[in-house]
């Protein structure tokens, strides 16, 4: 944003030598050696990777993938809300490890992908019914603008659909990223709580307790009650039945 509002009208490849030329100007008083090491540019040579791992996806290119019975090439990159700009999908070609001097985090992963053409209704399509995305693969994106910073990237499968019909487009489906657990926030309007019927169970409903009606008496109207003595028949003959009980109790399990 800020090399659009000081050098409008220019075009991107320009970027690069503007961002040197400002971060190395020392009346800008640049002194974040992130930043100083960026403007130097990475070094000649870069290191390339079949396999990448990144917010929770794996990345394969597309010779990594080539005969294996599982797709991970397929890129998804959220488009500028703001611009009005389309969402980009393609197809993942190469990942390139750039390395800068100067700095602790001198590293920086791109990767090279393959876009498929992000124009409406030709090269991408909405069903906003069924929430389907579609993309024809048979189109690319006409400009050169390979390369995205990795932790930019998501990843998605392109399905394609059954028989001839519709041969030329694919489905858009996204992969859900390893490790990760998506969290649905539900707001409850005060309103609906109070109407909620299921939950009026939970609700605290105390009795109340009435001072009007006098206590109730323990004690017996006619008096005293008799004391009654209870005769404890032998020993013997009370483990006799209950010997008989126990018997008659196991006679009843059935192993």
């Amino acid at each position: 944003m800020f090399w659009k509002e000081t050098c409008p009208g220019e075009s991107d490849d320009r970027f690069s030598p503007w961002f040197a030329s400002y971060v190395q100007n020392q009346c800008n008083e640049i002194v974040d050696p992130g930043l100083q090491s960026l403007s130097w540019g990475p070094s000649n040579k870069a290191t390339s990777y079949p396999i990448y791992k990144v917010n929770g996806y794996t990345f394969h290119t597309l010779a990594r993938s080539k005969g294996k019975k599982t797709d991970n090439t397929g890129v998804f990159v959220k488009g500028d809300i703001g611009s009005g700009k389309s969402d980009w999908f393609g197809v993942l070609e190469d990942i390139l490890e750039l390395e800068y001097t100067g700095s602790d985090y001198n590293r920086v992963v791109l990767f090279k992908c393959q876009w498929y053409d992000p124009s409406r209704p030709n090269g991408t399509r909405i069903h906003n019914d069924y929430k389907i995305t579609e993309v024809n693969h048979s189109k690319r994106y006409r400009h050169y603008d390979p390369f995205i910073v990795a932790q930019k990237a998501k990843q998605v499968y392109f399905l394609p659909y059954p028989g001839n019909c519709k041969s030329m487009w694919r489905v858009v489906v996204n992969t859900k990223p390893r490790g990760r657990i998506e969290i649905n926030h539900v707001h409850v309007e005060e309103d609906e709580e109070e109407n909620d019927v299921a939950y009026q169970a939970d609700e605290s409903n105390p009795s109340r307790i009435s001072d009007t009606e006098p206590p109730i008496s323990l004690k017996s109207p006619f008096g005293e009650d008799p004391i009654v003595e209870l005769s404890i028949g032998s020993s013997s003959g009370a483990n006799k039945n209950k010997d008989d009980d126990v018997a008659d109790f196991d006679d009843d399990i059935d192993f």
